[in-house]
């Protein structure tokens, strides 16, 4: 078999008319026989500003390259911001991601900017009596006897509606919840060496919360209080706001009955409603492979339940695969490395009484047909060089003295 280790012809693309005669040799041992290499890139990706609101998903406003696994350079704005389905405003937001070079090396970058935020508008959260708990809103009544037998009767008194008239009578929190005068951020990506490399920064400022500014660091909650404790005396609720086992009075008659009962009632005691603020800046996650930057994080909750949750400034950079190393040398190239001739053959396998021959050619040679000659002599074979530089085809089997 290793005389199949022959001379190699090579036809011009003109039909027989040959252009020379080249000696090939086996490949280098180590070669490979398929190709290692594997698709590599850098991705980028901008949001200005990322929020849901009780029980909506978080949304993304304002994005740039936000559908594509590799970086392209794309810029999306909003002047200004004023999403239907969010409880905030913004005078301007951006996101940008964009391509450039330094010192010769591609440097991939994302970045956001949003000015003039507010958010979070306290007159529009959920009324204040509807953070209370049942056992204050719901109140059992035993009403007296009534005709010969004098049966007394045990009813819900439901006072939800009521109180919340009467707390809006007084006054609740109003305005921004929180504002924030401009916030930016930006990460890049690059190669140092044959590692990527990543970068991110942020800046926040002018944080106020209801109209109090915050002094921020990486991680702040702030209490806002939204309204002041205070009482109630029944008495003085509307009766045709009560409903008595789930029904509200509609005559006369009945809302007497219901303000009987509410006579009856002791004062009611409704707390201070605060909220909490959390507020982080500057977040930044890192990966072997990606890099996070977050300018804002801030979340609003009332007894507990999430009301409003923001990420402001988003910019992410990533890898896939290596694209700071050179790409693997394909099998052409690496079965050629260590040879002058342009032609090699492979590898060379006996099948059902034929051999077949797998080898690799010059780059120069691709599309080209190429002569396989037995002992540099008789042709066995001819092959197409294949736009990887590798060729394959079949050869009848030699005698077996010679084998």
């Amino acid at each position: 078999m290793r005389r199949y280790v022959a001379a190699a012809v090579v036809a011009a693309a003109v039909a027989g008319a040959a252009a020379g005669t080249v000696q090939a040799e086996p490949a280098a041992s180590g070669a490979q026989s398929g190709s290692t290499e594997t698709e590599s890139s850098f991705g980028c990706e901008a949001t200005a500003v990322r929020g849901d609101a009780l029980l909506m998903p978080a949304i993304p406003l304002v994005t740039a390259n936000a559908r594509s696994s590799e970086c392209r350079a794309e810029r999306a704005s909003s002047d200004p911001l004023v999403p239907s389905f969010l409880p905030l405003t913004a005078a301007t937001a951006a996101a940008e991601t964009t391509i450039g070079e330094n010192a010769g090396t591609p440097v991939f970058g994302a970045s956001s900017r949003v000015t003039g935020l507010r958010a979070g508008d306290a007159s529009s959260l959920p009324r204040r009596a509807d953070w209370l708990s049942p056992s204050v809103t719901n109140v059992r009544v035993t009403r007296p006897g009534v005709g010969v037998l004098g049966l007394r009767s045990t009813v819900v008194l439901g006072l939800r509606d009521a109180i919340a008239q009467a707390l809006a009578a007084r006054g609740e929190a109003t305005g921004d919840i929180l504002t924030v005068e401009a916030v930016e951020t930006r990460a890049i990506a690059s190669c140092d060496g044959t590692a990527p490399s990543y970068a991110g920064t942020s800046q926040v400022t002018g944080v106020r919360v209801l109209g109090r500014e915050v002094a921020l660091q990486p991680r702040v909650t702030q209490r806002v209080p939204l309204a002041e404790a205070t009482t109630i005396v029944p008495s003085t609720l509307d009766p045709s706001l009560v409903t008595v086992d789930g029904v509200r009075a509609t005559d006369p008659a009945q809302r007497a009955a219901v303000q009987a009962d509410l006579a009856t009632l002791a004062p009611i005691a409704i707390p201070e409603t605060a909220g909490l603020v959390r507020l982080t800046s500057g977040v930044q996650v890192r990966t072997a492979s990606s890099l996070t930057q977050e300018g804002l994080r801030a979340e609003l909750s009332i007894s507990g339940q999430k009301v409003l949750q923001l990420t402001v400034g988003e910019a992410v950079v990533r890898t896939s695969g290596r694209p700071c190393q050179a790409s693997p040398k394909s099998v052409a190239e690496a079965s050629l490395q260590c040879t002058d001739r342009p032609l090699v053959l492979i590898d060379v396998l006996a099948r059902k009484g034929r051999v077949r021959l797998f080898g690799a050619a010059d780059e120069s040679l691709v599309g080209r047909r190429v002569d396989i000659l037995f002992a540099g002599r008789s042709r066995v074979a001819r092959a197409k060089v294949r736009r990887d530089g590798t060729f394959r085809t079949t050869a009848p089997l030699p005698p077996p003295d010679v084998r």
